[in-house]
């Protein structure tokens, strides 16, 4: 690598440049510090950092394993973000981890290391509803194609985690399960559609979540909770064993996702996901670039901090700014440049929803603080029939604060 910067998660963010706001400069509220705080090396941990130290038996997997179950015992009954936790079948997948390394076999990258599934994604053996009534008892006889993939590299999975109905809010509330809470502040959303991944990832008892996104499904609860998310090209992942499936329209915007406290660990788990699985037709087998190859002076960026529609807070904007800075500090090309008309990417979001959808669309967004009931959510989508998914994202207040790391502390403890 060349150009080197002195934050490693900054080159992994060159390669990755979807994610750039979540690097550079320390977060307004940094997560991994938050986990640290709680005296406890194990859950604060990145992913990458849990394999090295599986494969130097540093900490064996069982050992890191029982480490975020107690604390997701600690953490989930405020959160209510692990839907579904498989924390038997976790402990005896450790135990053969930690035999087969013994024996001098290592599975795969994320040999004996844990993860959480979206419970948009099928699991084989463990219940997936989809957040949706209809599913509350149903159990899957196969594993979506990227879970299967993340297992097979050695991934443990703990539990799955909660979603709104079918996918279809930017926050996370059912009728199943019931609401997930934010973990800087528990009167808060986490976002959706991916809001359990992001609040127990935040909340230290997962370092790496695969979830799904369309219209800001990972990343939108990633930028609620403080971590880093890639929703991959187009054609990338399979979205094979996912509910609802993606159809019609939503079918090319529609794709398996990585959230994580680091952006090394999304390099590290998109090759593991990615590639066609020939039943997905849609997924060809482009090449995926090196991360370590990059060379941050070649790079060209072009940010800006106020879309001109929807103007964020003051701690938002500095920090877009803040990012920008790092990467030209470290060499990238940086250009303030809005597209033009940018307003019209809203008008074109909203040709694509059904009118009830865009009214309820709005209600939602503004109710946000006052987390209000699904059934709001419902009078609202009842336009948009039974397959409304994640493109509901584009409400005129979508800014959740997030607030300091005392408080953080203070709501969970």
């Amino acid at each position: 690598m060349s150009d080197k910067i002195g934050r490693r998660d900054l080159l992994g963010a060159a390669a990755l440049i979807s994610a750039a706001a979540a690097v550079g400069r320390p977060l307004l509220v940094d997560t991994a510090r938050a986990a640290t705080e709680a005296n406890d090396g194990i859950v604060s941990a990145s992913a990458a950092e849990l394999a090295e130290a599986i494969r130097s038996k540093k900490w064996s997997s069982k050992e890191i394993v029982e480490a975020h179950l107690d604390r997701i015992a600690k953490v989930n009954p405020k959160l209510n973000a692990v839907v579904q936790l498989t924390a038997e079948a976790a402990r005896k997948e450790a135990d053969e981890a930690d035999a087969a390394l013994a024996r001098g076999e290592i599975k795969g990258p994320l040999h004996g290391v844990p993860i959480t599934i979206k419970d948009t994604l099928e699991t084989t053996g463990v219940i997936c509803t989809g957040g949706t009534k209809g599913r509350a008892n149903f159990v899957p006889k196969a594993d979506a194609t990227a879970v299967a993939r993340l297992r097979a590299a050695g991934g443990i999975i703990l539990g799955k985690t909660n979603v709104p109905e079918l996918a279809g809010a930017a926050e996370t509330d059912n009728l199943v399960y019931g609401r997930t809470n934010n973990p800087y502040d528990l009167a808060r959303t986490p976002g959706g559609s991916s809001g359990g991944e992001a609040a127990i990832i935040a909340a230290g008892g997962s370092p790496l979540g695969l979830g799904t996104d369309a219209g800001g499904s990972i990343r939108i609860p990633a930028h609620y909770c403080g971590l880093t998310a890639i929703k991959p090209t187009s054609g990338r992942v399979p979205r094979t064993g996912q509910f609802p499936l993606p159809l019609g329209a939503r079918n090319p915007v529609f794709h398996v996702s990585l959230i994580a406290r680091k952006v090394r660990d999304l390099a590290l788990g998109l090759p593991i996901i990615s590639g066609p699985d020939f039943r997905d037709h849609s997924i060809v087998g482009m090449p995926l670039g090196d991360p370590s190859k990059v060379v941050l002076r070649d790079l060209k960026i072009a940010y800006f901090d106020d879309d001109g529609v929807a103007p964020p807070t003051s701690e938002i904007a500095a920090a877009v700014r803040d990012s920008a800075k790092a990467f030209a500090d470290a060499g990238v090309k940086v250009e303030e440049s809005r597209p033009p008309d940018a307003a019209k990417a809203r008008n074109g979001l909203s040709r694509y929803q059904p009118r009830r959808w865009r009214r309820g669309d709005a209600r939602i967004s503004q109710k946000h603080r006052n987390q209000r009931n699904l059934a709001d959510v419902r009078e609202g989508a009842r336009g948009c029939g039974r397959a409304c998914d994640g493109n509901n994202h584009g409400g005129p207040e979508r800014v959740c604060q997030m607030g300091s790391v005392s408080q953080f502390h203070a709501a969970l403890h």
